[in-house]
C-alpha cells in the first residue's frame, strides 16, 4: 500500500528531527540556533538513511492522483488508522509520558500525550481494516 509507506516514511523522518532536536538540547545553544542544527542534522540523517542497501524502491513513479480531496482524505484515513498504529500511537505516548517526568515543564509532553491517545482511540473506532 503506497499511503501507508508514504506514512511510515514520512513518521520516520519526524523522529530522526525529533531525536536531533533532543540530542542538541544539551548543547545550551540558543533556540534559533539549535532549529537549524537540528534541521540540518535531521536532513544528512535521512539522506543517508534513503541510501541504505536493502530498501526498496519503486521502478516508476505513480502518476498524479487527481481524485477529489474529500476521497483523498479517506484514503489517507484509512491508510494511518489501523490496528498497527494504535500500537504506535500508544507506545509513543508511553515514552512521552516518561520523559514528562525528567522535563521542567511537561505542559507540551501531555498535549502530545493526548494527541497520540485520541490518535489510539481513533485507530481502534476505525475498525480493523488492516494491520
Amino acid at each position: 500500500m503506497l499511503m501507508a509507506e508514504t506514512i511510515d516514511r514520512c513518521g520516520l523522518r519526524f523522529l530522526i528531527l525529533a531525536a536531533w532536536w533532543v540530542i542538541l538540547a544539551g548543547t545550551g545553544a540558543p533556540i534559533a540556533a539549535r532549529v537549524l542544527a537540528s534541521f540540518a542534522a535531521a536532513m544528512c540523517t535521512v539522506g543517508l538513511t534513503d541510501r541504505l542497501p536493502g530498501r526498496k524502491r519503486a521502478a516508476k513513479a505513480e502518476k498524479k492522483d487527481k481524485a477529489p480531496l474529500a476521497v483523498r482524505l479517506k484514503k489517507f484515513a484509512a491508510s494511518a488508522l489501523t490496528r498497527r498504529n494504535a500500537r504506535r500511537f500508544m507506545t509513543t505516548a508511553l515514552i512521552l509520558l516518561l520523559f514528562s517526568f525528567v522535563v521542567g515543564v511537561p505542559v507540551w509532553y501531555y498535549v502530545l500525550i493526548a494527541v497520540n491517545v485520541a490518535l489510539t482511540v481513533a485507530c481502534f473506532a476505525a475498525g480493523d481494516r488492516s494491520g
